[in-house]
């Protein structure tokens, strides 16, 4: 310290960390749809993109490249189990670490899927389909849809093509049956 006062510190800052646990509400969440199939206490949550985009990932735009999920501070939450729009946005990308953690190439994959832009998420629910039909940005919004429409009765939040509950159901019936099996992974 000087004569100024500089270097005396007048208030304690503590930095915040750039990552954090699931709070007790996305674990709740998360449990509901994946049973015991996810580690959970790998599954970290960073307030910042994604450093492998070098700075290139969309301020609105969550990555889960390697099962661990990074929100931009522009839709980072410090807990996404508290607003409807923010779990519907935090169950697709429970489903990247699922998927993870269940031997999908995630970032692999996820560049070629991400190509076709927005269409790469848009599914149609035909007959006789599983979710392993649909691909992993699909499989996102049709969990994330399935938890809005049946789970919560919240439609207004769902994220994709917005199938009927019974279509829901349906499609992810071996899922919700066994959410461990590899089977139900994209093919």
């Amino acid at each position: 310290m000087n004569d100024q006062g500089v270097g005396d510190s007048v208030v304690e800052v503590k930095a915040t960390g750039h990552k954090r646990d699931l709070t007790a509400g996305e674990l709740a969440i998360a449990r509901q749809l994946f049973g015991e199939s996810v580690d959970y206490s790998k599954v970290k949550i960073h307030n910042h993109g994604y450093w492998m985009f070098f700075g290139l990932q969309q301020k609105h735009t969550a990555v889960t490249p390697n099962g661990q999920m990074y929100f931009p501070a522009a839709i980072y939450r410090d807990d996404f189990s508290i607003s409807p729009e923010d779990m519907a946005l935090f169950v697709h990308e429970m489903v990247h670490v699922w998927q993870r953690q269940l031997g999908y190439a995630v970032r692999w994959n996820g560049l070629s899927v991400s190509s076709r832009g927005a269409s790469a998420y848009q599914y149609r629910i035909a007959a006789d389909t599983t979710l392993a039909d649909y691909n992993m940005e699909q499989q996102g919004d049709i969990v994330s849809d399935y938890y809005m429409i049946v789970v919560l009765g919240e439609p207004r939040y769902a994220r994709g093509s917005r199938g009927t509950p019974e279509q829901l159901r349906q499609v992810l019936a071996d899922f919700l049956r066994d959410p461990s099996s590899r089977a139900n992974l994209p093919r």
